[in-house]
């Protein structure tokens, strides 16, 4: 019941008939809340005559542990409302008598309110004279004029203009108090525990309470502990324990018998109880308005908003302004040279044109999103794709995949390219990047529907599709049914964009003219006719300018034999002409750019040179896309780690083995020493004699050395030989060959 939790304050009859029910916490007083039943329900034996009459300034704010236990107590007919605390008839006298006392002195009389300097002051700086010479000329005069005038200093005098141009030339806010511009400030680091020593009285001990100070990472502790691990039904102190359990161990240790035991931190060395039911009262409401402002404010903004223009606003003609987003493909796809292995989704970047819909760029990754990525596909954008086209057998269909001329803006992402290296892409090929505000998409919901056409013409009927949703329990996965290569998806998806540029329904935004000249009315048709019409004169970059500012390059060095660079060799017909072998240009430096559009191609710029010279990979016949070579060697790459793992018994057997020798050896060579001793200088000065014994051992034999009818060559044999190791051991290779 809920009177077990709360009791019944009182209730208000309601001119529908239905009652509100009052309810106070019987621990808490200053916290009540209501409950508005949607049918008239009985108030537990207390009829509604005999019920006190509530007033609303009465009723306080709502606790969130006592919310949480009346909506789970309370039935599923009722509505809860939370009410807003309002000061009573008593409460607002005091406070009344509280501001009148503060404006009279001692003896009644009403003290005469000084004027606010710093008002006066930032009244003074909204004169437009005054902002004309500080904002355009560039002046403190002005403002060092007004401190000497109104008796402040010159640094307050621009912190109080600064403060100014933050809150928008609105004086009387400036000049409010508990304003700072700099916002949050650094925390002090300190060594020692700050504030009043506290003595441990209880078990008179007397000594000062030794703790540490909290800092941003407890309060990160405190946190996540309370959107994890947090009960509001336990005590503080039950909580605390559990807080300790989780953020006060030390180390966990393994004991023999399969225990684990954990090691906590001393008393001193972490959080107190006081200082953990500090800021679990402060941090509690703010996570509860975190969450209620995304779940209530946030999502009626994003969803109530009104959308009165297009995406087509103020773009005048085609080519003027690019969109560029990319997506996560749904579809999961395999290996090209291996077709037993799943490589998963790849990313999908679209480049439209903003006024026609046609898709005028295109690439296809298996990488994740980044800044390289969106370079490759503004390059596909930007560039001629005859010869990418005739790779897949398209080269018929080049009219309808245009080349883009130079873009006045190209609106993209808040992701990739909202970034110092993105904005640096425009000012290096001399075109403004756009970003849309957050939470708006709909600034380039172009692009964003072609997504969804693409998944549904294009993808979603695929094998391995996931159809844009999560799989549900029981439901068959669908990596199981990837089929599709890399190279097999790209050239699907180029089907599409080809139909979409050829056959998209552009009919909403064609301006009759087009109809008047009999063009097209397709994206691909509105655009050339576009470019003719309305554009004017389209500028198109040249292919060495993109090579050099979209493409990554990669340091080489050009030697003899071609570039040799992540094992693959880059060759090239004018590495044989006279004019570079005897000019010294070989065995330079260079830089490698990839030629997104031919895998096997690149373009290489030597050092001190501004030509790109086109070079071809040497001994790699890989037909795919651009990315297949990586693949490759990715694949080369993982199999060699298998094989590794697979003869890493074999290597250390062998690796056993040879210590094993090297240790006999030593000892061998030990016993021999120790049984004929000489001097270093002896040991050495047989080298020769030593050398010739022998490779005539290994020449004749080692019987030859043993033959007692030559006592001649045995007493010369005998002087050669270092140690009485070497005869033993040459006794032994013997027996072996006899054997």
């Amino acid at each position: 019941m809920v009177r077990d939790a709360i009791s019944i304050f009182g209730s208000n009859l309601l001119p529908d008939g239905t009652h509100r029910l009052v309810y106070i916490n019987p621990i808490d007083t200053r916290h009540v809340f209501k409950r508005l039943p949607v049918k008239t329900l009985g108030l537990d034996g207390i009829p509604a005559s005999a019920a006190r009459n509530m007033r609303e300034d009465l009723i306080g704010s709502v606790r969130v542990t006592d919310l949480k236990t009346l909506e789970r107590q309370s039935s599923r007919l009722s509505v809860i409302e939370p009410v807003k605390r309002l000061s009573t008839a008593k409460e607002s006298q005091k406070k009344a008598a509280k501001r009148d006392k503060a404006t009279r002195d001692g003896h009644g009389q009403a003290v005469e309110k000084k004027p606010n300097k710093r008002l006066v002051v930032l009244r003074a700086m909204c004169h437009p004279d005054i902002l004309h010479e500080v904002l355009i000329e560039k002046s403190n005069k002005p403002l060092y004029s007004l401190a000497v005038e109104h008796g402040i200093s010159r640094q307050q005098a621009k912190r109080l203009f600064y403060r100014l141009l933050d809150v928008g030339l609105d004086p009387e806010r400036a000049a409010a108090r508990g304003y700072s511009r700099a916002g949050k400030q650094k925390n002090r680091s300190y060594t020692k525990k700050q504030g009043r020593p506290r003595k441990m009285v209880k078990n008179e001990l007397g000594a000062i309470w030794k703790g540490l100070n909290t800092d941003d990472q407890h309060r990160r502790d405190i946190a996540t502990f309370i959107q994890s691990g947090y009960r509001p039904e336990n005590s503080k102190k039950t909580n605390y324990r559990d807080f300790k359990a989780l953020f006060a161990v030390r180390q966990i240790h393994a004991l023999d018998n399969g225990n684990i035991v954990r090691e906590m931190l001393p008393e001193e060395e972490y959080i107190t109880y006081s200082q953990f039911t500090y800021h679990l009262q402060k941090l509690i409401p703010a996570i509860h308005n975190r969450l209620k402002a995304q779940t209530i404010e946030a999502i009626t903004h994003r969803a109530m908003r009104v959308f009165i223009g297009n995406a087509r606003s103020h773009i005048l003609c085609p080519g003027h302004t690019l969109l560029i987003d990319s997506t996560v493909a749904d579809v999961h796809l395999i290996c090209s040279f291996d077709r037993s292995k799943l490589i998963g989704r790849p990313i999908l970047y679209f480049v439209v044109d903003a006024l026609t819909s046609t898709i005028v760029g295109l690439h296809i990754s298996l990488r994740s999103p980044s800044g390289l990525e969106a370079k490759i596909a503004l390059y596909n954008a930007l560039s001629d794709k005859t010869a990418w086209l005739h790779r897949y057998g398209l080269g018929a269909y080049a009219p309808l995949f245009p080349c883009a001329p130079h873009p006045h803006e190209v609106l993209s992402d808040r992701a990739e390219l909202h970034t110092i290296a993105g904005r640096a892409i425009g000012d290096d090929l001399s075109f403004n990047m756009g970003y849309p505000a957050p939470y708006m998409a709909a600034w380039k919901g172009i692009v964003e529907r072609l997504f969804r056409t693409t998944n549904d013409f294009s993808i979603h009927w695929l094998p391995g599709s996931t159809r844009g949703r999560a799989r549900e329990r029981g439901e068959r996965d669908a990596r199981l049914d990837a089929v599709l290569t890399l190279d097999e998806f790209t050239k699907i998806i180029l089907y599409g964009v080809l139909l979409w540029n050829q056959r998209g329904s552009t009919t909403a935004f064609l301006p009759p003219e087009v109809f008047e000249d009999e063009a097209s009315p397709g994206p691909v048709g509105y655009y050339h006719w576009g470019l003719q019409n309305l554009h004017g004169s389209p500028r198109y970059f040249p292919q060495d300018e993109m090579i050099v500012r979209l493409l990554e390059p990669r340091d080489c060095r050009v030697a003899g034999s071609g570039i040799e660079l992540d094992r693959i060799r880059w060759v090239g017909e004018w590495m044989k002409q006279p004019d570079i072998t005897l000019s010294g240009l070989i065995h330079h430096e260079a830089q490698l750019y990839r030629d997104p559009h031919k895998p096997q191609g690149g373009f290489v710029r030597l050092h001190g040179e501004q030509i790109l010279r086109p070079v071809r990979m040497h001994d790699m016949h890989i037909d795919g896309t651009e990315f297949d070579i990586e693949e490759y060697q990715a694949h080369q790459q993982a199999g060699w780690q298998i094989h590794l793992k697979e003869t890493e018994n074999l290597e250390t057997t062998l690796h056993h083995h040879a210590d094993q020798i090297v240790v006999k050896a030593k000892h061998l060579t030990k016993q021999a020493k120790a049984a004929n001793p000489q001097s270093n200088a002896s040991f050495l000065a047989g080298l020769d004699n030593n050398r010739t014994a022998e490779l005539e051992a290994a020449n004749s034999g080692p019987q030859s050395s043993l033959r007692q009818d030559n006592a001649a060559g045995a007493r010369h044999l005998a002087s050669s030989l270092a140690s009485r190791s070497f005869l033993a051991t040459l006794t032994n290779l013997s027996k072996e060959k006899l054997k």
